[in-house]
């Protein structure tokens, strides 16, 4: 579906790439505004197909300039599709070239029986504390009912450089009447590592 959007011109300058690494296998679709990644190993274990998205923007969406990945010097290298620049993936930061992207998740459908839920908490659990020095940045939370619109997004701080205990949690979260996508969204100074969703739901009977 997302091909089809694409003129003849677009495609024809589009690229594929796999690479393997720490035992999964990934197949990059280099697309003229993102790349698709297939994840080999996710779907796999999931038995289900996992895509996952690639950019280098803050809003929207624009060319991930990331290519031609070469594991030399013990180091993935990539090469810069807007310059001549050579650099390489360093999972201590997240930003691209030095600028900085957006993340985002979105969860699977909340359903209960069309019975509808309240939305008492939620907490990403996470590792923080490693931001840069003198930054204290904020992610935020969404959710739509219907998968077209969206509610107004909710931030929460992340935490200060060494706050490794800051817990990442928002309250009174609305409710649901049918079913229900929540999605987080942050940007490379929110350099955190998640591990799990936790949420207290209280569901509502007939």
């Amino acid at each position: 579906m997302l091909l089809l959007t694409y003129t003849e011109a677009q495609l024809a300058v589009v690229k594929l790439e796999a690479r393997n690494d720490r035992a999964h296998q990934h197949l990059y679709v280099h697309l003229p505004d993102r790349t698709i990644v297939f994840d080999e190993q996710a779907s796999r274990e999931l038995k289900s197909l996992v895509w996952f998205t690639l950019t280098s923007t803050v809003v929207g969406f624009s060319q991930y300039r990331a290519r031609n990945f070469v594991w030399a010097y013990d180091k993935w290298l990539v090469g810069d599709p807007q310059s001549s620049s050579i650099g390489y993936c360093d999972n201590t930061i997240g930003s691209h070239w030095g600028q900085k992207v957006r993340w985002e998740f979105s969860t699977i459908i909340v359903y209960n029986q069309s019975l509808g839920a309240i939305f008492h908490q939620m907490e990403l659990v996470s590792l923080t504390g490693r931001v840069q020095v003198g930054l204290n940045p904020q992610i935020s939370t969404s959710y739509s009912k219907d998968g077209a619109s969206w509610s107004q997004d909710r931030f929460t701080s992340v935490g200060t450089t060494g706050a490794t205990q800051k817990r990442i949690t928002w309250f009174q979260m609305g409710n649901m009447r049918n079913w229900r996508i929540q999605r987080f969204r942050g940007d490379t100074d929110a350099h955190i590592s998640i591990a799990r969703l936790e949420a207290q739901i209280e569901p509502l009977a007939a």
